[in-house]
This record gives C-alpha cells, structure tokens and sequence, in this order.
C-alpha cells in the first residue's frame, strides 16, 4: 500500500518551481529565523481588561484607594466595588497629601501597579511616590509596596502642587511589558523658581522602584519661568519607544518639550540631544504662538445688516492661560501618534465685518484645543532621527488644527480650570483612537454631566504628481493622484477640453503646450479640494507635480454625546419628586478610557461630585421638603452599536456622602482633591509574547483565473497551437485617450491567533482583539519600517496577462513572509489552547501560470497546507454517482447526498466502527484530485444553513478519516490495504483538516492515478461517523463543450454559491447543482430576463440585481474553420468588470509554520479556542482591486480544416461570466479570486447538438467502432 508521505518544500524551491514551472526535488522543513529579529515587538497587548481605580481625600469616605468593575449576571449597579482600602497605609511620611496617580507595570509582569505621587513636609519641598499592588485572593485590596522620595529642600526649591503629574511608558523601547515612570513638577520658590523638572525611574523585578531616595535613572531641567502645564507621552516620532511630552502655557505662548530617554545601551538621537546639566534625557523645544487664537470651526453668523452673507470674521485675543491639558494617542493611523493640546485661556473675542467695524466683544475663559504631529528627518525607518520639525498645514500655521470648544459668544458660560478633562481612546473599536471630553454643561435649573466623543481624521487635499513621457506627438502623460483624505471621487481637467474620472489617468495632448491640469477631489460629505499645476508639452520627458502630505483636521462637532438630565418622579398622584443634580463647576472632573471588558471597545469612565437638591411634593397632605445629597458619581459611558444609528449610552452609580434637609445648610462637596485611574491592576489582561518557533515561508496568494473559452479538444487543436485559443487579464491597448486601467493587489502583514475560551468576555462571547493588537504589534512594525503617516503600499500594475495555452489563465503573488510565533498570556501564566503567529510579508513576485501548471505541483500541493486545486465543482467526475456502503445513513441524509452536487445538502451515517463510502467510477480513469466538504454549517437554534457557505463546524466529524483509491474493487466493509491501493491521510499530525480536504492524486512520477474505486473510511477502531456535504473526483481541467452548464443564476446575493444548470449523464435530464462562489457577471443574457435555469418549484430563476448583465457572444455559433471569436471588456466595461471593486479578505499567512507548532485550530474547531486571521497595518490584510478600465478577454479558434462538415451538427454558443470565489487549503489558507468562466447554452432546436445525444464525431470518436449509446 502507498501512502502519502512526502517532505515539505523550501521556500527557495517553491520560487522556482512556480516561476519556472519545474519539478520540485525533495525538501526540507520551513527554513528558521531569529524570533529576536521580530519587527512585531516583543510583547504586545491583545486583550485589555482594565479596573476603575478611584482615589480621593475627604472624611466620609475617608481617604479612599477603591476598586470597580462591570456588573455581571444580574448585578444592577452600574460599577461594583470590589474593595476600599487606605489611600495613606502605614509606611508614607505623616502629613502626606495626595498629588497625581498613575498606573505602570514597573516589573513587566503584565500586573499593573499603582504609583500615587504625594507632597509631604516640611513645606513643599518633598515629593514622595507611593508604589502600590493588588493582593490577590477573594478578599483583594491595595496594598503599598514601596515608597520612593525626593527632597526638594537642599535645592533651595519647592514644588508647585498642582503641577505634579506622573506617566507611566515604554521609555526605555524595550517593546515589552515593562515600563518606567515619570514625575514632572515646576520649582516653586528659591534660584529655580519656575523651572520645569522631570525625572525617570525604573522598576525592580518585585514592581518596586529600582532608584534610592534622592536618585534617579534620568532628570532633565529647563530653565525659565513656566506656567500651567500638562504632562503625556507617545511615540510621537515613530522611534519604537515612547517619547515624554512636557506641553507648558505661559502667556500668549505654549511651549512643547520632547524628551527622550535613553536607558543604558538604548540609542541616542541626533535630533534629541542631551543637554548640559541633564542626564540620559534629550530634548527638544518647540515654541509655538497662540494668540490670536485660530478657530477652525468658526462660522460667521448671517446677520443681514452687521454681516450679510455670514461675511463676519472672528479675532480671539489671549490675555492668559489657567490650565493646560496634554494628551497623545493614534488618532489618525497606527503610525506616529499624535499630539492633543488643550489649553483654558483668558481671551477677548471679537467679531467684525469686513471692513473692521466692531459687531460684538466678549471677555471669557475660553476652551481651545491643537492638534499636532511631527516630522522628523531619518536615513531610513528605524535609524536615526536627525531632525525634528513641527508638520504645518499651511502659512502660518505650525499645527494640523485649532479650535474653540467654547465659549464662542457673550451669553455662554465660561469654562473653569477644573470644570473638565480628556483623554484619547478607543471608543468606536476601530483602528484609530478617539478625543473624549468629559465637562459641565449648564442648563436651565442647574448643570449637568456631558461626554462628548470626537473623532480625527485626515483633511481632504488634492494633489497629483506627473510624467510627460517623450514623443514626436500625440504627446502621453501620466498622472498619478497624490490625494488625501476621504477622497470620495475624483475630477481632472487637462487643460485642452479634456477630462477624466480615473484615479491616475494617461492623457494623449495633440498638440505642445502650455497647459493647466487641475485635479478636483471630493470627499463623502460634498466637501472639495483643488489643486493645478502648469504641464508643459513640447515632445520631451518632464515630470512635477505636488507630493503626498498629510495634515489632519479635528471635527467642529461631536460625533457622540451624552448628558445627565434631572429626574422628575410621580410615585402617586399626590406626590411629585423633583432631583436637580446641581454639579459644581469647580470641582474636579476626572476621565479614563480603557477597555474593561475585552470586547474590543473601550469604555468611558468618570468620575465627579455634585451636591443634588432633591424636592420632593405632596398635595395630600400638603407639604414641601428639599434634602440635600451630597453626592460622587462613578459613571460608564459606552458607545451602543446595536441600536441604528449608534448612541452613546451612560450608567452612574452613585453613593451619598453626606446629606442635609433645607433650611440647615447644603452639605460640603465629598473630596477636594481626586484622581482616577483605568488599570489592569489584577494581571488578567491577555498579552502576546515572542515565542521560539519563527520561520520564513514561501506562500502563493491566487489572485485571477480566467478560463479559455469551451473547445472540442479533437476538432480545434489547430486553433489551440496556432494561439487561436486565449484568456486574458488586465491592461490591454485602449482605444481611448483619457483612460485608465489600473489593477493591483496587496498581500500584507497578518496574524492568526487562537485564544482559549477561558480569556473570553464573561458572557462566553468572543473576544476581539485586533484593535488592541495593531495599535501594539502594528505600532512596533511602523516604527520599524514605516512612516510618520503609517500604511502598507499597495502593488498597483497596469501591465495584462494572457494565455494561448492550457485550459486557464491563473495570476497569482508569490509572497515571501518572516512569521514570529508568540505564546498567550496572562501575569499568572500562559491563556489554555491559545497560540499565535504574526507574519511580515517580505517580498512578493507576481506569477501567471497555467492551471495545469498549478494542479501540477505536486510536492507542494500535497504536503503545504495553502494549496487547493483548480478545478470547477460541475467538472466533479463523481458528480451523481450514487454512493455505496453497508452502514445505514440516518433519514433525509442518505449517501447519495455526497454527490448531489448540493453543497446544503449532506451525507450523514450513523456512528460505528470503521464508518466508509463507496464512489464507483465506472471505468479505470486517471484522476487528479480528490476534495471532500465537511458538511455545511448550519443555524444551531433553527438548523437553517448558514450563508455564506463554511464548512468548520462539521470538520471536526473528518478526523482521523482516510481516502483510499484503487483500479480494483475492495474488499467488503475492511480497511483497504495491499498492492494498487493507495492511501491518503488528512496533512496534519492530528488527523484533521479545516473545512475541506484536497488531495493531489498523482504517483511519485507525477503522474495522475489510475483508479475506479475511491473510499472514505475511518481506519481505526472508534466509534465515528460520516458527515460530508460533497465527494469531488477530478480528472484533468479539460472539459468538453457538453459538459459545461447550460445556464447559470444567482436568485439572491450573499448564498456563497449560485445554480448551474447542468446534465445528469447516468440518469439522463437537467439538475442544479451548487456552485460556490457569488456571481459579479454575466454574458448570457439581459438584465432581468429568465437565466434558463429553474428553481425548484418550476419558475425561471433570475438573477438578482447586484449582478451586471449583457448578453456576449449572442446567438454565435462556435466552429466555422479559420475564424476566431473574441470578446472583451471594453466593448461594455460597465457590466463585464462587475459590481465589486475590490476583493478585501484575510489569508492565513504562515500556515506552514502552524504545522510545525501542532494546529492549534484542532481546539478551535473543538470550541476550546476563538480564531482570528486579519491584517496588522491595514484594514484588510488582503486585498485585489481594479479600476473601470480593467480589461478582460477570451478567443477562440474555429473548427480544423478537416472538420469543416462537422460545424453544423457539433458548434456550439459560449457565453462568458464571472464571479469571486473564496477557496481554500486544507489548513484554511484563503485564496480570493477573481473567475471569469463560460457556459454552452444550446438552444432547444435547430441542427445542434443537444446534450444527451452528441454526436459521437465531435469527440473524435468513431460511430463504426463505439457503436454503443454514449451521450458524451
């Protein structure tokens, strides 16, 4: 008996094996690589579960250090508290007061500790950080673990106190859990008065702080005289580490100051040099005006007499600056992140006309916000930066944008210092991060509670770049668009008349010239951009234009928002409860955004006091009574996506403090001073760390497979060596002078990951990960490779492809990958059934190959697990052979179901002991390929199929199955075994496939097998049983005219499949059958005409109306010798190209590794593990796209000279169609393909063949020697 036991190829091997077509020698197993060498990352966040850590001062509660969570199962509270514990333990100097607190995991355990920074005596010349840690157990609480100080005293100075801040980064650019902390604070008093301080300290392998008393692994001090300030940090510079951003107001001015600190060994930037006095920090100053304050989102008012027309402009004059706010976060891309400037100023606001004559002045605190990036000179991604610059986006403006948040106008209420906070997260659970801002908001009656959600983007901006190529005349030039934003459509006008919607255009001038090319986007919105440049043609090469830039813009309104209202209550009819919330503007608001449930979107977290007034009325008896709460309120906004459109919802929980009745006096406030902090302070945050198995592969990506038109292979071989026969794809000469005919791919980074279920959400639902994965692991490779505005390129070629031999066109990527392997994480230890791999793809050639050639593959299709064979489901030679066994199949689901050709229906026999399936060819015939279908998935509340087609769930039921061919019957119900049987198991250790089992049939001399009898059996001596929606036998991909579909239709989109009508041989009459695949399409007839395929119940199906229809090849018989039929897209490119634009999927790049580290998609099938395959450093990790222009074809030859007498009875009527089709290895490896097929539909009368009787001649086969009744 022969088995399947071949070794695996090289990547080296497989490039030359699908480039030059040969055959592949023996190989070896994927070729090792550094893991250190991951530009992924070391460690990388997958899924957050942060807790709310509220700390505040006050007497009832007293000092309080607590912890929140959700509420789970039927808990009401909007956050529970899971402990209270001392906010002043034992071990901090007495007469400590609170100042900043801030989360950080000094030791890299993946279990937070809290820093909480205090003042101390004598005076304000002690800093003291608390480090504290969760205890663990069911009685939790925080505990002090450490103390670190610094005395200000010996200085000469003191501290501000409202200055103090503290942030917790990656500083030291390990790319690992373990962070260091800063402290910022401005000297107060003594010959430093005002000058700003920061330190860095490092942690210790217990979470403690590494530095004494008094010491410190980094300090930097700038000179001055400082104002308000704000303290953040971010990789702002793509460095791979996180800079400390020190943002300081003072006057009319604010001033940025990068830091940079470079841990021993780490890098030093050229740009960010250390300055003398600091130590192991270098910095950079920005200084930036900010009066008079620029307003984006101002609009003039339409006051017909002062301005007509809204022809007023606005002038904000800075006076002064209260407080400062600084935040930094990926609110545009994954790449560099972004700076948010938020800044409460004294300000005049004037409003004018025209000609300078004052409207109206007002004099408030007013709220304005900048948004900023940088640019930043290096030699290549990842070296040194040896300049730093601040990006502009236009004269004068040395930022992205600028507005007022409010007031805006006299009548407004002014904003306090402390009436409001920001922070940056991931609110929408997309890539990019969010601005949210928490403030009080007054109202008629008192004031309330809002959060606000904005969201960044890029500005629209034309642009274009161009090549005038050289030429005797007409004159060709390119263009290529070098837009941003949301571009939504593009114009160009080139200057002589002519225009153009493509995205890069070829324009043919007449003549030479001077001539003004203007490019016009617009975004989704209706908003536009413009932008010229002067082409001159004069016959020689030129090029020009303006490069890609990027600015971005901050949105003049909230996307979300949400409010507390007051609560008017009516128990009975006599008693009405009025409850005024009544916030006080001055007290301190605080705000965090994490997420704290894994599912991948952040929530909002506040915190914030109020002293409410509640009244509450009686009519009978008559009576009026006002009791005063004083109240804190812990609330959670979220962003409901269920509800259409999304709302931004909001919980509050609530505890009074104290509480008076009027007239006694309203209770105080519940704290003065308080900080709020999101933090996994528990360690059951999931994280991925570099593993040890890391490897580079060679994977192919299918791209396109247009087949040759239908051909009688005995009656037009001339044709097919004369090149009569062709397919073709892409770009071929255009007749227009203004067109474009762009296609292209991209095949980019990936992950695939298994999490066990035991990190799932409490509710047992998935978790989603991919935000929080590529705002790390995407972050780190950018940092790496990319750019300050992060993104993959795509490959966009104009060049065709075309095939004049074989049986089908087949473009594809060879795509060259580094994949890493990471373990699953948790700080107690590594997540169950969990694994991980990230690929960077690191070269990708693209290939046209034949479908012979592909098929042909042997070493590597029959023991890599992303190969799959290209074959059409009608072609299946098994196809309404019924089946044979001995063991009883249950009802509806007999073994007739396995070659149906109905992928909703399934085979399922009952469980036994070596359970098998019979398919009896009828001949000796030489097969190629063999695909078993797990039966399809199907609703497990209502059992209705699941659409689109999958075949996972019942992939599980194949285990351990084998495939066994032979020439001669086999022996009863027995294992095959012995000589001419040929054995075949599933290419894994674990006996399992994913959702399909291909097998190559070929001998070791890459010949097809000769075999009648094909059988699935389970081998071994376990119950199992059978559970298959299709057996597929294939011989070569050459099919003969009547073996093609008479029709084809698709009656509703989003099947996964479409109805082929096609011949039943061995009973005689028409059948549907499924194939899969979703129709783009089709060349048989007009929109909205019957298809000639009918449904079930008898009606005419037609096609739904996302299919593009027209009829090609209308009524045109096949086989008049020496012509040649053709068909092309450009004839009617609107409905050949079709409705889709693009192709966007996940592959499974690296499935080759995932073999040697064992299929952890065996627990994922099992339901022990969720899987995920998506891009890193994109939206879809693989995408295919074309332009209108894209250009499709086929030709076909007539008849050889010596059938001439044969083209009446043997001609035949080809249509073409097209549809997209996701097909896959064995182990899940997704190929998207674009498939341009054909049907014959022979009509129902005339001097045609009709199928069922075709004459035997058009086969090449002699009626005097086949005297038999063969249909075909």
């Amino acid at each position: 008996m022969l088995r399947n036991c071949f070794p695996r190829a090289s990547g080296l091997a497989l490039a030359l094996a699908l480039t030059l077509g040969m055959a592949m020698p023996p190989a070896h197993a994927i070729d090792s690589i550094p893991c250190e060498t991951t530009p992924f990352g070391n460690t990388n966040l997958m899924l957050g579960d942060a807790e709310m850590l509220t700390l505040h001062d006050g007497t009832t509660p007293a000092n309080t250090f607590a912890e929140y969570r959700q509420p789970r199962g039927s808990e009401t509270d909007a956050l529970v508290e899971v402990y209270a514990s001392s906010l002043f333990p034992a071990g901090l100097p007495a007469g400590a007061y609170p100042l900043d607190a801030s989360e950080v995991d000094l030791n890299g355990d993946g279990r937070d500790e809290i820093a909480v920074a205090y003042g101390a005596p004598p005076a304000l010349g002690n800093i003291v950080i608390g480090v504290f840690q969760r205890t663990p157990g069911f009685t939790p609480s925080a505990q002090l673990i450490d103390t670190w100080s610094i005395d200000l005293n010996p200085e000469g100075t003191g501290m501000s106190t409202v200055s103090v801040e503290l942030e917790a980064g990656d500083f030291s650019g390990t790319s690992g859990l373990e962070q260091q902390l800063a402290l910022k604070w401005r000297s107060l008093q003594g010959p430093d008065d005002g000058h700003m301080n920061v330190i860095v300290l490092t942690g210790g392998s217990d979470g403690s702080i590494n530095e004494p008393d008094n010491t410190w692994a980094g300090r930097w001090e700038q000179n001055g005289v400082h104002g308000e300030s704000g303290l953040t940090h971010g990789d702002v510079l793509l460095d791979g580490r996180d800079q400390i951003i020190v943002v300081s107001g003072t006057g009319q001015h604010i001033y940025i100051y990068l830091l940079e600190f470079n841990a021993p060994g780490a890098h030093v930037n050229t740009g960010l040099p250390v300055a003398v006095g600091d130590t192991a920090i270098g910095s950079l100053e920005f200084p930036s005006s900010i009066s008079p304050f620029v307003d984006d989102g101002f609009t003039s008012p339409s006051d017909p007499v002062n301005c007509p027309n809204a022809s007023c402009n606005q002038t904000i004059n800075v006076l002064s600056q209260s407080r400062l706010v600084a935040n930094a976060g990926n609110l545009v891309d994954t790449a560099a992140e972004e700076l948010l400037v938020s800044t409460v100023f004294r300000g005049n606001v004037e409003l004018r006309t025209q000609n300078g004559t004052l409207v109206s002045s007002y004099l408030g605190d007013i709220l304005g916000q900048r948004l900023l990036h940088f640019n930043v000179v290096r030699s290549a991604p990842g070296e040194d930066i040896s300049a730093i610059t601040l990006a502009s986006s236009g004269p004068g403006r040395d930022f992205d944008a600028s507005q007022v948040l409010g007031p805006r106008y006299d009548g407004q209420p002014n904003v306090t210092p402390g009436g409001f906070d920001l922070a940056i997260g991931n609110v929408f659970g997309a890539e990019t991060e969010q601005i949210v801002l928490s403030d009080y908001k007054s109202e008629t009656g008192g004031r309330q509670l809002r959060t606000q959600v904005f969201s960044a983007s890029v500005r629209l901006q034309a642009g274009f770049t161009y090549d005038v190529l050289e030429a005797t005349g007409p004159f060709p030039a390119r263009f290529t668009t070098t837009a941003t934003g949301d571009v939504a459509s593009l114009h160009w006008n080139f200057g002589d008349g002519s225009s153009s919607v493509a995205q890069n255009p070829t324009h043919s001038y007449n003549a030479t010239g001077l001539y003004t090319v203007t490019q016009t986007v617009t975004d989704s919105s209706g908003k536009q951009s413009s932008y010229s440049t002067q082409v001159q043609i004069n016959g020689a090469v030129s090029s020009g234009g303006r490069a890609e830039s990027y600015s971005y813009q901050l949105p003049h309104a909230a996307q979300y928002i949400a409010t507390t209202s007051d609560q008017v209550e009516h128990p009975s009819p006599f008693i009405t409860i009025t409850t005024n919330n009544e916030f006080e503007i001055t007290s301190p608001l605080r705000i965090q955004v994490r997420d704290m449930d894994r599912d991948g979107r952040a929530e909002i977290i506040t915190n914030a006091q109020s002293v409410r007034r509640i009244r509450t009325q009686e009519t009978s008896p008559l009576s009026d009574t006002t009791v005063f709460e004083a109240t804190i309120w812990r609330s959670r906004w979220s962003l409901d996506t269920s509800q259409i459109p999304a709302v931004l919802t909001q919980a509050h929980a609530l505890e009074v403090t104290d509480s008076s009745v009027f007239p006694n006096i309203e209770p105080d406030l519940p704290f003065g001073w308080s900080a709020l902090v999101a933090s996994d302070f528990d360690g059951d945050a999931v994280h991925a760390t570099i593993g040890s198995q890391c490897g580079a592969v060679y994977e192919p990506q299918l791209r396109n497979l247009i087949w040759m038109p239908p051909f009688f292979s005995a009656l037009q071989s001339g044709s097919l060596d004369n090149g009569y026969m062709s397919a073709s794809f892409g770009n071929q000469q255009s007749s227009g002078s203004s067109t474009e005919n762009r296609s292209g791919s991209t095949t980019g980074h990936s992950v695939s990951a298994y999490v066990g279920v035991q990190a799932g959400t409490s509710d047992t639902s998935p978790v989603r990960f991919e935000i929080s994965l590529k705002a790390t692991a995407g972050h780190d490779w950018q940092s790496a490779k990319g750019e300050i505005h992060g993104g993959e390129s795509e490959q966009s070629y104009s060049e065709g492809q075309s095939a004049s031999q074989g049986e089908a066109l087949l473009i594809g990527e060879g795509n060259s990958a580094f994949c890493y392997t990471y373990d699953v994480i948790q700080s107690s230890g590594p997540v169950p059934d969990s694994a991980m791999r990230m690929c960077e793809m690191a070269f990708t050639e693209r290939n046209a190959q034949t479908a012979e050639l592909w098929n042909a593959q042997f070493v590597y299709g029959q023991t890599v697990p992303n190969w799959m064979p290209v074959q059409r489901d009608w072609a299946s030679q098994a196809l309404f052979i019924a089946p044979t066994s001995t063991i009883p199949f249950q009802s509806g689901r007999e073994a007739d179901k396995a070659t149906d050709g109905l992928f909703s229906t399934a085979a399922t026999s009952v469980s036994t002991t070596n359970p098998y399936l019979d398919i009896d060819l009828g001949s000796v015939q030489p097969i190629e390929v063999i695909r078993i279908f797990p039966a399809a998935n199907v609703d497990a509340d209502n059992g209705t199929l699941v659409k689109p087609l999958a075949f996972t769930l019942a992939a599980l039921d194949l285990q351990g199955f084998h495939v066994y061919v032979s020439a001669t019957p086999f022996d009863g119900a027995q294992v095959p075994s012995g000589a001419g049987v040929y054995e075949f198991a599933p290419p894994t250790d674990s006996g399992l496939v994913y959702d399909r089992w291909n097998i190559m049939a070929r001998d070791s001399n890459f010949n097809p097998l000769q075999v009648r009898y094909i059988r699935l059996q389970h081998p071994e001596q376990i119950s199992a049983l059978i559970n298959v929606s299709e057996i597929q036998v294939f011989a070569t991909t050459h099919s003969e005219p009547p073996a093609y579909p008479q029709a084809v239709c698709q009656p509703a989109t989003g099947t996964g499949y479409f109805l082929a009508r096609v011949w039943n041989t061995h009973a005689g009459g028409y059948r549907n059958i499924e194939e899969r695949g979703e129709m783009m399409w089709a060349g048989t007839n007009e929109a909205g005409a019957p298809t000639g395929v009918l449904l079930g119940n008898g009606d005419a199906c037609i096609n739904h109306a996302g299919i593009r229809q027209t009829t090609i090849w209308n009524n045109l018989r096949i086989g008049n010798p020496g012509i040649t039929h053709s068909w092309d897209s450009t004839s009617n490119t609107s409905q050949t190209v079709g409705s889709y634009g693009s192709f966007e999927s996940t592959t499974r790049v690296g499935a080759e590794v995932e073999m040697e580290l064992g299929n952890k998609w065996v627990q994922a099938i099992a339901g022990l593990s969720y899987e995920y395959s998506f891009g890193l450093t994109r939206d879809k990790q693989s995408v295919s796209f074309w332009g209108n222009g894209l250009q499709i074809g086929g030709s076909v030859g007539g008849f050889d000279n010596e059938h001439q007498s044969l083209v009446m009875p043997c001609g035949y009527f080809p249509h073409p169609y097209a549809y997209r089709l996701t097909d896959r290895g064995s182990l899940n490896y997704a190929h998207d393909l674009y498939v341009v097929d054909y049907i014959v539909q022979q009509p129902d009368n005339g001097s045609s063949w009709q199928r069922g009787s075709v004459p035997l001649e058009c086969y090449g086969q002699d009626d005097t020697i086949f005297a038999h009744d063969f249909d075909n």
